[in-house]
């Protein structure tokens, strides 16, 4: 019986075993199909914490445990509900950097999450923050990544009420909400963060409390705009008007509009506000380099910006000899910046290098500066060798050639000529007083009606061409009247939404053009710019920008070197003064001739060029460097003769040398007469002028046809 009740009680325990181990295996199964909590690392807690006398510091291991931080929105749950945090706990407590945050943009939010501007944040004010801006971007966040995409921000556009109420220019499509990510975002994908997706809900909300128009914001609303959307930012200490700021982003753009779009609005309040935070203590409207520098390594607001990339700034605009400059104005700074963010934009193969497929690509963007690169697109380089020929011709005279030999065999032809003139003179002279006398001898008569015959048939000919022509214009006249118009090509009306893109500028790309311009500021043999080339390359455009008249974008060299000088310090951003150098190398120059961007920039850019290529002190130039200089300046078929103005010997190796402010005096010079033929060609094409019919005034080749007639 005993041994019963022992087998009995075994066998209870060992069913008791049997049950425990099959409920702890189905209850693990359980555990096992419950998904895992953000906040539970129960299931990890022996791989994140290997022994309890190490803490875990292999990233592995943390991300083996899918833990992450709380959302945004519970980024202050375990807070006390009663506390109110100052912003130096607000920015302690908040774990920023898991939000793609700054800490810069963290006391924005701060700032603006303070309703009642006492420097505290209550549970209330907080709430309020969350539901209204915190929310909304996490709802967008699809893949909580706290960044936003194209997409997930284009759903948010979409379905936000004020920007449904905006009307955007044509040209941008059907996603404008690209173009205002492109204006916020500080990567090179379009991608924002919660800083970047705030401001932008601050800027939409000033414009539709500030203005009516759906398109534009006039000058007289966006004072209300600026100070509405940026109300709880430090105090404007400085005196900068808001005439000031909002033509500094009309300026930016390059549109003859008289007013500002969302997205032109968006990007000039952006630019503000950095100036302003970054500026923060200036009386007066001037950002200090050392407050930059101050600000980056502060990281008040994300820009990228390098210490190297700040001096180079204000390098450039230094124009005391004795003393860099210390500080830069608004309008200085938003330059710079735009052109800041380009580069960003589209270095992408090397960092802080531009490669010419980059530069191509640059160039294309809207942001370009647009009066640089619409004075590259209507410039010409890189001409053949007969049009430089052709060109040359105006410096026969310092050739060498027989003249010097054969003096009085050239007076005596010049004492011929003079004969000669003083017979045409008196034949004139009789003619005209003896018409009706009968005086003129069978022969006079005969050249004289000759001569009559020629200019009755050119006036006929005159006539009945203007007689076609104005036949022509008039039935163009008429067929374009019967074709249905669209107002958005002839008419800059604002009301209309058909015509919203009447103002832009837009230029057909001159891919020759754009590559000389690339090549004429590369540094060296190397095939890339650098930050400061970029920077001193698009500084100098600005500069030319200011001076072209019209949009011809070519300039007289007598205007040219008139204004120059006072230019150099009235232009924004003014040009430094060791770029100031060049000045003597215009009055070289024809005063005849017209001056372009890409001559400009030869001329501004060559001495530069020439001393990367040399590396050494030496005053005379191979023919080598030379003509390697010459093939970045967009002038690789210079003729030899026109090099050779400028020889001064040979190298112990029977190398060409060259005196290279000579040379290149020249061979600019013969550029701008090549292009100036070539701009007149144009234009003759272009606009239908009459040819040139008499054969007493027809050059040699076609490229000389037109050079006669300065009317022409």
């Amino acid at each position: 019986m005993k041994f019963a009740k022992q087998v009995l009680i075994v066998g209870l325990i060992i069913a008791i075993a049997i049950g425990t181990t099959y409920c702890d295996e189905k209850d693990k199964d359980k555990e096992e199909k419950k998904p895992k909590s953000d906040f539970d690392l129960v299931y990890n807690q022996k791989e994140v914490y290997p022994n309890q006398y190490e803490a875990a510091t292999n990233t592995t291991a943390l991300d083996k445990s899918n833990f992450s931080s709380p959302p945004l929105s519970s980024s202050l749950f375990e807070q006390d509900p009663t506390r109110k945090l100052r912003l130096i706990d607000f920015t302690r407590v908040l774990n920023f950097v898991a939000y793609r945050l700054t800490r810069g943009e963290t006391e924005q939010m701060f700032l603006f999450a303070d309703g009642n501007r006492d420097g505290l944040l209550d549970n209330s004010e907080w709430d309020h923050f969350v539901g209204l801006y915190i929310l909304p971007f996490e709802a967008c966040d699809r893949d909580h990544d706290y960044l936003l995409d194209e997409n997930e921000f284009g759903y948010c556009f979409q379905k936000d009420p004020k920007f449904k109420s905006m009307i955007f220019p044509r040209r941008y499509g059907t996603s404008p909400h690209t173009k205002i990510m492109g204006v916020m975002s500080n990567r090179q994908a379009n991608l924002l963060n919660f800083g970047e997706y705030l401001f932008t809900r601050r800027a939409s909300f000033a414009w539709k409390n500030c203005q009516s128009n759906a398109k534009f914001i006039a000058k007289s609303h966006f004072a209300c705009a600026l100070k509405t959307a940026l109300s709880f930012e430090r105090k404007f200490n400085f005196k900068l008007t808001d005439d000031e700021i909002y033509m500094a982003g009309l300026r930016l753009d390059y549109d003859a509009a008289v007013q500002h779009n969302f997205v032109s609005y968006l990007r000039i309040l952006h630019y503000f506000n950095l100036f302003n935070i970054y500026s923060a203590g200036n009386s007066i409207a001037q950002l200090e380099k050392q407050q930059l520098i101050k600000a980056i390594r502060e990281d008040r607001l994300p820009n990228n910006l390098e210490e190297s990339e700040v001096e180079a700034w204000y390098e450039i605009i230094s124009s005391n000899p004795f003393k860099k400059a210390e500080s830069m104005g608004f309008s200085t700074f938003v330059f710079f910046y735009s052109l800041h963010e380009l580069f960003n934009k589209y270095s992408i193969k090397r960092p802080n290098q531009l490669n010419k497929e980059e530069i191509l690509k640059l160039l294309n963007d809207e942001m370009a500066p647009g009066g640089t690169v619409f004075s590259i697109d209507k410039s010409f380089s890189n001409f053949k060798e007969a049009e430089y020929l052709e060109a040359s011709l105006t410096v026969q005279r310092l050739r060498p050639n027989e003249n010097a030999y054969f003096v009085s065999f050239l007076s005596l032809s010049e004492s011929e000529n003079t004969e000669k003139e003083a017979k045409n003179k008196s034949f004139l002279k009789n003619t005209n007083t003896n018409a009706n006398a009968n005086t003129a001898s069978e022969e006079e008569k005969e050249a004289f009606g000759a001569m009559f015959t020629s200019v009755l048939q050119d006036k006929m000919v005159e006539s009945l061409t203007t007689g076609l022509s104005k036949f022509n214009m008039q039935a163009s006249t008429s067929e374009k009247e019967a074709e249905e118009q669209d107002a958005s090509a002839n008419t800059a009306a604002i009301w209309v939404p058909s015509t919203v893109n009447a103002t832009y500028a837009e230029t057909v790309p001159n891919k020759e053009s754009r590559e000389a311009f690339y090549s004429t500021f590369k540094e060296g043999t190397a095939d890339f710019w650098t930050k400061q080339s970029y920077y001193r390359a698009f500084a100098l455009g600005n500069l030319f920008a200011y001076l072209v008249p019209d949009e011809r974008f070519v300039i007289p060299s007598t205007i040219f070197v008139d204004k120059l000088m006072a230019a150099y310090e009235k232009a924004d951003p003014p040009v430094n003064i060791k770029q100031r150098e060049n000045y003597s190398t215009y009055k070289f120059l024809s005063r005849d001739v017209s001056i372009d961007i890409l001559t400009f920039f030869a001329i501004e850019n060559w001495r530069h060029k020439l001393k990367a290529a040399m590396r050494s002190s030496n005053t005379n130039v191979p023919e080598t460097m030379l003509k390697l200089v010459l093939q970045d300046l967009g002038m690789r078929n210079m003729p030899d003769t026109v090099l050779d103005l400028g020889k001064v010997g040979a190298s112990i190796s029977k190398h060409r040398l060259y005196n290279p402010e000579k040379t290149m005096e020249y061979c600019i010079y013969v550029q701008s007469i090549a292009s100036d033929n070539k701009r007149m060609s144009d234009f003759t094409k272009k606009l239908g002028l009459k040819k040139n019919s008499d054969p007493s005034r027809r050059f040699p080749g076609f490229p000389r046809r037109f050079q006669a007639s300065p009317h022409v």
